[in-house]
């Protein structure tokens, strides 16, 4: 979690610092914008009391505290981001994980186009056997800059690059899906990648308690197709996309 925050500090005259509702609502909007994924009614002063209490922490060591004065744009690659990362390896392509399992809601048949088009295909088992078990390609714009996703189903001869580049995984709810993945828990993963889980709405995880027990307590994102309204994935993909771009905009952290 990063916060960006804009506390006195004792170099600062108290003259120069007006504490009007109006200021506090520009404070809360930037903050929100800028790196905090919080509902649009999370208190502000509850905001400030998290970075205050935890700023020493290790856990919140990303936590950046600038002034009112900082006049950083909103969509300023920030120092230390996973955005930042890729900008500076070109040869590290930043890639989102699907399982490699045709009974998978996503799998590499169907990822191009619900990813890249904002729309869901039914992946076709005929083509599953004959694939190419590599890789697709979903470009994106981030920040206004082109970047190029890969997508893949196998971390067979993953080197470690490989793994720093991954920034997404979409999990199918069974742990075997993550044998022989480097990291050491569940929770090291999900601290490292975003997590999602793609379901449809006449499948619900509140009746599933292997999915409570697995993608529920992992922390992941749940995206939910609607079985009979194809006009609506496109909004799924966005909903994806966002927390991508979020989890881009926060502090490089690999737990490998």
């Amino acid at each position: 979690l990063k916060v960006f925050l804009s506390p006195p500090t004792a170099m600062e005259p108290a003259a120069k610092r007006p504490r009007t509702e109006a200021r506090e609502r520009t404070l809360c909007t930037r903050t929100k914008r800028l790196l905090v994924d919080l509902p649009a009614s999370f208190p502000l002063a509850l905001v400030r009391d998290l970075a205050r209490r935890e700023l020493g922490m290790a856990a919140l060591a990303g936590v950046r505290v600038v002034t009112h004065d900082d006049q950083a744009p909103v969509g300023a690659v920030l120092a230390g981001s996973r955005l930042e990362m890729f900008q500076n390896r070109p040869n590290l392509i930043p890639t989102i994980l699907v399982p490699s399992s045709l009974k998978s809601t996503i799998t590499l048949l169907n990822a191009r186009p619900l990813l890249g088009e904002g729309r869901y295909e039914q992946g076709d088992a005929r083509q599953w056997a004959g694939r190419l078990r590599q890789s697709v390609k979903v470009p994106r714009a981030v920040q206004g800059s082109p970047m190029t996703f890969r997508v893949v189903d196998n971390t067979r001869g993953f080197r470690k690059a490989d793994w720093e580049s991954v920034v997404a995984v979409f999990v199918d709810g069974s742990r075997w899906q993550f044998t022989d993945w480097p990291f050491k828990s569940m929770v090291d993963l999900f601290h490292s990648v975003q997590g999602f889980y793609l379901h449809f709405d006449d499948q619900p995880i509140a009746a599933a308690q292997d999915l409570q027990e697995t993608v529920v307590k992992w922390g992941c994102k749940i995206l939910t197709l609607r079985r009979n309204a194809r006009h609506q994935d496109a909004g799924v993909a966005g909903e994806f996309w966002a927390s991508v771009e979020g989890h881009l905009r926060r502090r490089a952290v690999s737990r490998l």
